[in-house]
């Protein structure tokens, strides 16, 4: 029996790249990039620029997916304060375009948004919670939630997430410090700032029971509980054994920062819980499956990935 077409677009990014190794075996999988190149001997990859209608409509109608997990965005979150256009034209009419293509189609959608959507005050967000973005990334992606919502088979993720990148020479805010710290070199933890940071594949086996569940509308998949930006470092120097007094407790208001950050982006996962049965890992265990990953993401094959 031919197995399901899976398109994953952003593949070149954390999560995207994470989604198409766990997926490989069990889909046809293809995953698109734009600007950065994504080459694995793993999984098929093209390159396509989802902001052209015309490019978005032709890699639908040839792949025919039976799934799509729409990964891509200008995640830059100050880029995206700067060059609101860009941001708009990446996060939004890129997204238009991919619901259009897929318009007609048995396609189960799944857009991968933020946690960002919500303000950030007084933290236990659950998908009833105001939506009040803080940014204008916050903003391009609740306006995608909405062009993602036209779909009739949508599932729409709010979300954030640690893990290792897969793209080439690049690393997530997790490996950035495992590599400051393993060479001596001091870092700032942000100690007012919380998430709620899933290990990306413990999100990948929870995006495979969705799907198989045919889940749809708005769902946080988050860990269990919430960390500061600043215990999470330390957690990871901890686990790494390395040195701990190189990381330095300072508010985010000592950065200067072009973007407001919501600070408290503690999410409720129980929705998804129920629906599925699981319960969500909190995220110290999300970083002890992060750490022993490392054998097959990191050492001499830095930034190149592995899967």
């Amino acid at each position: 029996m031919a197995k399901q077409r899976l398109l994953i677009t952003g593949v070149s990014g954390l999560l995207g790249g994470n989604l198409a190794g766990f997926f490989r075996d069990k889909y046809d999988v293809l995953g698109v990039y734009n600007t950065h190149t994504f080459k694995p001997a793993w999984v098929v990859t093209e390159q396509v620029d989802l902001t052209s209608e015309e490019s978005c409509a032709r890699v639908v109608a040839a792949f025919r997916p039976d799934v799509c997990i729409h990964c891509a965005a200008l995640a830059d979150v100050d880029r995206c304060e700067v060059d609101r256009a860009a941001a708009y034209r990446i996060n939004v009419e890129a997204t238009r375009f991919l619901v259009k293509a897929l318009s007609g189609r048995a396609c189960q959608l799944v857009f991968i948004s933020t946690d960002s959507v919500y303000d950030g005050t007084g933290g236990k967000l659950s998908e009833s919670s105001p939506v009040r973005p803080q940014n204008y990334y916050a903003e391009t992606k609740l306006l995608a939630e909405s062009e993602v919502a036209r779909h009739p088979d949508s599932l729409i993720v709010r979300t954030s997430f640690l893990g290792w990148n897969l793209g080439e020479g690049k690393l997530s805010i997790a490996q950035w410090a495992v590599e400051e710290l393993s060479n001596g070199r001091r870092i700032k933890g942000f100690t007012d700032v919380r998430t709620s940071s899933i290990y990306t594949m413990a999100f990948a086996r929870i995006l495979e029971a969705a799907l198989q569940k045919q889940l749809k509308g708005v769902y946080n998949i988050a860990a269990s509980d919430s960390l500061s930006k600043c215990e999470l470092l330390f957690q990871i120097a901890r686990l790494f054994k390395l040195d701990e007094g190189l990381i330095d407790p300072v508010a985010i208001s000592s950065f200067p920062l072009k973007a407001k950050r919501p600070l408290d982006l503690s999410l409720v996962s129980d929705k998804v819980a129920g629906a599925l049965g699981i319960t969500l890992p909190s995220m110290a265990e999300g970083v002890e499956e992060f750490y022993r990953d490392r054998e097959k993401f990191w050492g001499k094959n830095k930034g190149q990935g592995r899967c």
